[in-house]
């Protein structure tokens, strides 16, 4: 006998058939509820995060009051073409420093400024770089 064959045979349909059939009704309910579609877009890293730092994912550095490491840049992006690589460190956004990640993209958020200043520190060698934060031109 298989082993799923065992498995229903020692415990019966009932918790099997629940399993199958409560599993897809759940991913439903959560795709098709506006709160479950607010947990998937928190979930999802925030892809609005785009039009607030343009051309750059990132992630928090360890210690997390470090920054940001840039986890990866747009190919063709003024973030690209201002010289940031992967690895650099956000040490501060709009000349603040120590953010949490949920504290930058709260300030990006509300921040209406047209663009974003970003303190990078590059193999130890800090600089400052401007992005637009309508979009990817120069």
């Amino acid at each position: 006998m298989g082993t799923i064959a065992k498995a229903i045979g020692r415990h019966g349909l009932i918790p099997w058939l629940a399993l199958f059939l409560l599993v897809p009704v759940g991913a439903i309910a959560l795709v098709g509820s506006p709160l479950g579609k607010a947990w998937l877009d928190r979930m999802a890293a925030y892809p609005d995060s785009r039009k607030f730092l343009p051309g750059i994912t990132i992630e928090a550095a360890l210690p997390r009051d470090r920054g940001f490491v840039i986890t990866s840049i747009r190919s063709g992006s003024q973030a690209d073409e201002s010289g940031l690589v992967v690895g650099d460190v956000i040490v501060a956004i709009d000349n603040v420093r120590g953010l949490s990640i949920e504290q930058a993209r709260s300030y990006l958020m509300h921040d209406k400024a047209d663009e974003v200043r970003l303190r990078i520190v590059h193999d130890r060698h800090a600089r400052n770089i401007l992005l637009d934060r309508d979009g990817d031109s120069a």
